[in-house]
């Protein structure tokens, strides 16, 4: 769920001429503007950052639930192993 609240602080930075165009471009192509898209970069970096230092604690009977998933994974299934060995569709000959 996306945190919505109206927008009453202002974040300033400075940028190279060079880095501004390129923001400014892709944003054009994303259809939004150079505010928006920065934001929406700049948050998505932030909230990456912040799940991929995030430890998960559980306790010991799940966490041994999930050792055992790792060490006795299901097997592989026939449409599975169907899958993993067929070529891609852009590897086939036509």
């Amino acid at each position: 769920m996306e945190h919505t609240q109206s927008s009453d602080t202002v974040i300033q930075l400075r940028a190279s001429t060079f880095d501004r165009d390129l923001i400014d471009q892709a944003a054009n192509l994303a259809g939004i503007n150079r505010t928006q898209f920065m934001l929406s970069a700049a948050v998505r970096d932030a909230k990456n950052l912040l799940l991929d230092r995030t430890a998960l604690f559980v306790d010991s009977e799940s966490f041994a639930a999930i050792i055992d998933q790792l060490e006795h994974p299901a097997p592989v299934s026939e449409g599975l192993q169907k899958t993993l060995t067929q070529k891609s569709p852009w590897d086939r000959e036509r």
